[in-house]
């Protein structure tokens, strides 16, 4: 069938089929399709990976158009199946992160004068080497580009990455080379404090490299890809570097861990959406990664589930249906959660202390609580709170707090120690700078 392929880097790709033959004309449903095989302009071979049915158009004489989305293409390579181990290695190249690296090709000298020149010096950076157990062989590398002979002129296109290149200990599938992709793109979201997506990917798909197909996609937030480094970075490569290999084998070993987490703290950073949704996401992130790496019980010990919970079983009546019985069973199960304040609590207990940060966390944590009751629970549970709920700068810092906590919580998860957060809660801008910034407002200091 026949059709074209529209591409957007900062929204969609989209394949638009106007072709009678094409599949499933003779029905309105949306389909999807796990893999498309086609050809692009008669010659390069392409596979469009994870797609669906967006809309399609009618006529009075039938089917007109099928627009299909598509959410990765792979050029140059037509892969038989997500789950077939095809790949054996995966190279990254992001533009923007060689701050992050604290490291690029370039330096430039202004010399002033009458000829007032610009000096370019050239210097390649050493690249860090490190293995991950069940993954593969990583390089962090610089890389760029520079036009010859504009060394002297005013406007130079320079261009310079960081690259991050796995060469695998065994083929991985495409599900696979996903999952430790979109891993990455958390890693360095969170660092850098912006969405890292649409770096230049590249795979080969067999181990000579004869092979390296080009892969496009689309963004998971929708929102413009950074092209300069942000001001406010959470902590830059200098502050992980003597426990990088150890960083960065705890990242992955938790991506099953971290990545629905992710998915909510992604979606308060990166998205266009409202403080009181940002606020309950943030929420559901911290209570999440409290449950799954802490967790911790009211009734500490075997009183509850040996002694409580059997008599509360024991007490639902027997005149209720089996699928009531069911219900209200598991929900008595969960009684033994502790509460979101302690929740709040524990989380802050851990990080280093650090004067003027997170000195209130208590009252932080209570205030959080009854903010989150009254949009999720319709509750209002203390007399001067009702004029307190309509401010959105108070609300707006307890997402601050919440993605501070967050974020410091996941590096000491992967390794840092209370000496190498508390550095970077001196040293990074957004922490001291914004952070405080904030609390001023809400009249804490």
């Amino acid at each position: 069938m026949r059709g074209y392929l529209e591409y957007n880097p900062n929204d969609k790709i989209s394949l638009h089929i106007a072709d009678k033959s094409a599949l499933y004309s003779n029905t309105r449903d949306s389909r999807e399709y796990s893999i498309i095989h086609g050809t692009l302009e008669g010659y390069m071979l392409i596979t469009l990976i994870a797609c669906f049915d967006k809309n399609v158009s009618w006529n009075t004489h039938g089917f007109e158009q099928r627009l299909i989305h598509v959410n990765w293409l792979i050029k140059g390579a037509h892969l038989s199946s997500i789950n077939e181990p095809s790949f054996y290695k995966l190279d990254l190249r992001h533009p923007a992160l060689t701050s992050w690296y604290n490291s690029g090709l370039f330096k430039s000298n202004y010399k002033a004068g009458e000829s007032k020149k610009f000096i370019y010096e050239y210097e390649q950076p050493v690249p860090y080497k490190f293995s991950i157990p069940d993954i593969g062989d990583f390089v962090l590398w610089v890389g760029g580009s520079f036009p010859a002979g504009l060394s002297n002129a005013f406007k130079a296109e320079i261009k310079e990455w960081v690259g991050i290149q796995i060469s695998f200990h065994s083929p991985k599938s495409w599900s696979e080379v996903r999952k430790i992709y979109e891993s990455l793109i958390h890693f360095f979201s969170m660092a850098a404090n912006i969405y890292a997506g649409k770096p230049d990917i590249r795979v080969a798909m067999s181990r000579e490299e004869v092979r390296f197909p080009e892969i496009l996609y689309c963004v998971k937030w929708h929102n413009e890809p950074f092209a300069v480094m942000p001001r406010y970075m959470n902590f830059l490569f200098t502050h992980i570097k003597d426990r990088c290999e150890e960083c960065f084998t705890k990242w992955f070993n938790n991506i099953e861990l971290f990545s629905p987490l992710f998915d909510l703290y992604g979606s308060v950073k990166f998205s266009q959406m409202g403080v009181p949704a940002s606020f309950l996401f943030m929420i559901q992130a911290i209570e999440g990664l409290q449950r799954k790496t802490i967790g911790g019980s009211a009734i500490e010990g075997n009183i509850f589930s040996n002694d409580i919970l059997p008599k509360l079983k024991e007490a639902i009546p027997e005149s209720i249906s089996d699928l009531d019985r069911e219900l209200l069973s598991k929900k008595l199960e969960t009684l033994n959660e502790i509460t979101l304040v302690k929740r709040i609590k524990s989380l802050c207990k851990l990080l280093p202390k650090v004067k003027g940060f997170f000195e209130d966390y208590k009252r932080d944590a209570l205030e959080i609580k009854n903010i989150r009751n009254l949009y999720s629970h319709a509750l209002q549970e203390s007399k001067h709170f009702e004029s307190e709920v309509a401010d959105i700068q108070k609300m707006s810092y307890y997402i601050e707090f919440m993605e501070i906590l967050f974020e410091l919580s996941v590096l000491r998860l992967i390794g840092l120690g209370e000496e190498e957060i508390t550095k970077i809660i001196k040293h990074s801008p957004k922490y001291r700078e914004n952070y405080l910034y904030r609390k001023n407002i809400v009249g804490y200091l």
